[in-house]
């Protein structure tokens, strides 16, 4: 139920992330910053969803940790993007700006989620061990 729940958030958050990101393409053009960050983003849903599925036929730990990847790479290069335009120092940046740091936010949001559902398995299962 929380793999579903986390998959809706994050599909939510995909769609007007990948939007704002989309928009400023221009932007991203002509300040040579790569677009990858946009299916990164759309991968945010899917690898919730999928870890879950995974997690039926997987350690959990594994699974999570892989969804966890997806999340990391998408920090790192909003990271990179947004240090970038901050460089450019220019107003007409200020939107991709904007758009690149609620990537990085929603990604540590997407990796404080993992960690706290891979905390939470272990205190759970070592409570019905012992």
């Amino acid at each position: 139920m929380f793999d579903i729940l986390m998959a809706i958030v994050f599909a939510f958050i995909a769609v007007r992330t990948f939007a704002s990101i989309y928009k400023e393409r221009a932007v991203f053009r002509e300040f040579d910053q790569s677009l990858v960050l946009l299916p990164l983003v759309v991968l945010y849903p899917v690898s919730n969803l999928a870890a879950g599925i995974a997690g039926l036929w997987l350690p959990g730990v594994v699974t999570w940790s892989l969804a966890g990847v997806v999340f990391l790479c998408a920090w790192l290069v909003a990271r990179k993007q947004a240090a970038a335009f901050q460089r450019a120092g220019t107003s007409r940046v200020a939107p991709a700006e904007e758009a690149v740091s609620n990537a990085a936010g929603f990604a540590v949001l997407g990796l404080g989620l993992i960690v706290l559902r891979i905390v939470v398995v272990y205190v759970v299962s070592s409570i019905h061990a012992g």
